[in-house]
């Protein structure tokens, strides 16, 4: 399971309802990929990768308001360690996702509804933004 990946979104999500600028992550490759997905989708601002000092390196994340609101604010984790959620690629197409942004854990990496159905691919449901 992805548990350091739950806690990195956890801690996300409470710096936008804190309202913070940004926040300061140890550099992990995994939340590097959900990085990724996440400025993809819309959900940050923007996010780098700085230098401290010689072979540490820190995620530094910038948080996305709209409206005074928190974009990350009404995140909400499906896949546990105890239940899991899948969904196949004939699922997906029939999900109207008008309002929210699903994000699964497939063989190709974090994705959203979206790119798992450019790719034709099916996965874990690891959590979805309102």
């Amino acid at each position: 399971m992805h548990s350091n990946a739950v806690k990195f979104l956890v801690a996300l999500k409470n710096a936008s309802l804190l309202k913070k600028e940004s926040i300061f992550f140890s550099f992990n490759k995994s939340f590097l990929k959900l990085l990724k997905t996440l400025y993809k989708t819309g959900l940050i601002q923007d996010f780098e990768v700085k230098n401290v000092s010689k072979n540490v390196f820190r995620l530094v994340v910038f948080l996305k308001y709209s409206f005074n609101i928190g974009c990350l604010n009404t995140l909400k984790i499906i896949s546990k360690p105890s239940w899991s959620f899948f969904l196949k690629y004939k699922d997906i197409i029939q999900l109207s996702e008008k309002k929210s942004i699903i994000i699964l854990s497939t063989n190709k990496g974090f994705l959203s509804s979206e790119e798992c159905k450019k790719y034709k691919v099916g996965g874990k449901v690891f959590f979805y933004v309102k």
